[in-house]
């Protein structure tokens, strides 16, 4: 599945009077919540989704701890988690006290390795050469079976974009791949996507 992007001008006119540039904005098809990711994470590895929602669990609670220790916490070939502050605009340094001083956010910078294998895999293409003529239903399923086959799964937005379908007409189109038994859902609302049905033992 490709990324899309979409062209816009940059917010700040230019005070010389010079054409102000553009910039490729992200154009956002679905987020990955955390009931995709533990179902990606058991399929792909030999852990049970209540084992993986377990690691994940803990390794949330031991990352806040070490962060409120004072420690800057690295997840090496992923990124490094730290701790940002905040004050008053004081321009007199003297004058700011400790109870002046209060926690803003939570940072993580991407490992290099990360932004590797993110940009290795990554397809550009512009949103608005995107074809709009239909596909045939036979095109239709091999674009499905060849997308969960290289992602694992896919979501009814991806799918609809993929296939240039309206929203009714996808929805239509992922029923009726339920009941071939090409696919299961999984999750639920926003967090909805599709999958292989599990392999059942023979015998």
């Amino acid at each position: 599945m490709p990324v899309f992007y979409r062209l816009h001008k940059s917010p700040t006119p230019r005070k010389d009077g010079k054409v102000t540039p553009y910039h490729p904005r992200f154009v956002n098809q679905t987020t990955a919540r955390m009931d995709k990711i533990v179902a990606l994470v058991s399929g792909s590895s030999i852990y049970s989704e209540t084992e993986v929602v377990g690691v994940l669990t803990a390794l949330k609670k031991v990352i806040a701890l070490e962060l409120s220790d004072g420690r800057n916490v690295e997840l090496e070939g992923f990124g490094t988690f730290t701790v940002s502050l905040k004050c008053p605009p004081f321009c007199d340094k003297n004058l700011i006290r400790t109870k002046d001083v209060e926690f803003r956010t939570v940072r993580m910078r991407v490992a290099a390795d990360f932004k590797k294998r993110v940009r290795n895999h990554i397809d550009i293409k512009k949103a608005e050469d995107v074809p709009s003529d239909r596909l045939r239903l036979t095109q239709r399923r091999k674009i499905l079976l060849e997308h969960i086959e290289e992602h694992q799964y896919i979501t009814a937005k991806e799918y609809r974009l993929s296939t240039h379908l309206y929203k009714s007409a996808a929805a239509r189109d992922l029923k009726r791949f339920i009941n071939e038994g090409l696919i299961v859902k999984k999750g639920s609302r926003t967090g909805t996507f599709y999958m292989f049905p599990p392999h059942t033992p023979e015998g």
